[in-house]
């Protein structure tokens, strides 16, 4: 998968997202992140990463320009029929 220059968003900042989140940003890749829960590891992770270029969203925002992304990663405990 060609990662430079995509756009991702990663959809659950726990364990997983924030690997892969560090993943795409140190090969250029740009991410968006959305999380739901707002727990004190998730909210750590997402500074971390804020630090290092990625910007996180709120949900009307990504409802309203899905369009940019180019790829959507959920973590492992986002039920695959969630609305977005």
């Amino acid at each position: 998968m060609y990662i430079k220059n995509q756009n991702f968003l990663i959809f659950g900042i726990s364990k997983s997202g924030y690997s892969v989140a560090n993943y795409i940003l140190s090969n250029g890749g740009n991410c968006y992140l959305y999380e739901e829960v707002n727990n004190e590891q998730s909210k750590k992770n997402i500074e971390e990463l804020i630090e290092k270029k990625a910007i996180k969203l709120e949900l009307e925002f990504i409802k309203k320009n899905i369009d940019i992304f180019d790829m959507l990663i959920l973590s492992p405990g986002v039920p695959i029929n969630h609305p977005l």
